[in-house]
């Protein structure tokens, strides 16, 4: 059964990744009760290129523990390629330090989130990427809804891109001070008439807020160079807008032009 809107209690900001298992194991805090943690290597699918991601997971739904438990053998012995489709919830990105190969410290990022439901799963001899990628839709996708607050056009090595950013809604509705998780974006070519659509508002510094579809994220940084934080370092989560499913301008919604895809696809 559906939540209805009047008993959710947080903000959806999910996303259904694929990838390799790894890192399964039993974490005790100081404080709290001992939890089961693991690690995911998620497809990242560029044209006909795959890259990957890695995400820290919590496993929180009771069913996705059970079964993740059950993997820890296969996992930590190395015996088993362990490929699990996830919906996770929560993203953000963690900062951490880590020591290379040469014994020097240095800087690393990765995305952090919470493993809800484990959808499909299949243990294997050996590698089956390229299989697996026919038979699942290995597109990382991000769901959510959050304030479009910056349009930008670039030209990069001749091409003439639009990027935007959004800060999307996270936490619990109920809290006072709303939490937000930074998305630093390419947007795709199927949204940029609607993003037009949309930037005069964002420009008058109107609150823009849009349900969007992120693929294909990845953490990054950025610096600061203005304000209280100039200088420091900040964190984003990097990917590609492709698609806005709903907007509104200063809590009024906006009728928004139909994508040319879905045009072609009506006609």
């Amino acid at each position: 059964m559906q939540q209805s809107q009047n008993d959710q209690t947080h903000f959806d900001l999910h996303a259904v990744v694929c990838g390799y298992l790894s890192r399964v194991r039993w974490v005790k805090p100081k404080r709290g009760d001992r939890f089961l943690a693991c690690a995911i290597l998620a497809f990242r699918p560029d044209g006909d290129k795959l890259s990957y991601t890695y995400i820290d997971l919590k496993v929180v739904g009771a069913d996705a523990v059970q079964l993740i438990a059950g993997f820890e053998k296969d996992v930590s012995e190395g015996n088993k390629k362990v490929f699990v489709q996830l919906r996770i919830g929560d993203l953000f990105v963690h900062k951490y330090d880590a020591t290379d190969k040469s014994g020097n410290t240095e800087e690393r990022l990765c995305l952090k989130a919470r493993a809800l439901k484990v959808l499909a799963h299949e243990v294997h001899d050996s590698l089956q990427t390229d299989e697996l990628r026919e038979k699942y839709d290995v597109n990382m996708l991000v769901r959510g809804l959050g304030y479009l607050n910056r349009v930008t056009d670039l030209n990069r090595e001749g091409n003439k891109i639009q990027v935007s950013s959004i800060s999307a809604l996270c936490g619990r509705i109920d809290e006072e001070e709303r939490q937000y998780v930074a998305f630093d974006l390419i947007n795709a070519d199927c949204v940029a008439s609607q993003i037009g659509q949309l930037r005069p508002a964002v420009s008058a510094n109107k609150g823009v807020m849009v349900g969007f579809e992120i693929s294909n994220v990845y953490p990054g940084s950025f610096v600061y160079t203005r304000g209280q934080h100039a200088g420091e370092t900040g964190l984003v989560i990097k990917g590609q807008l492709c698609k806005i499913s709903w907007a509104k301008v200063d809590s009024v919604r906006v009728e928004l032009e139909q994508p040319e895809m879905s045009k072609a696809n009506a006609a």
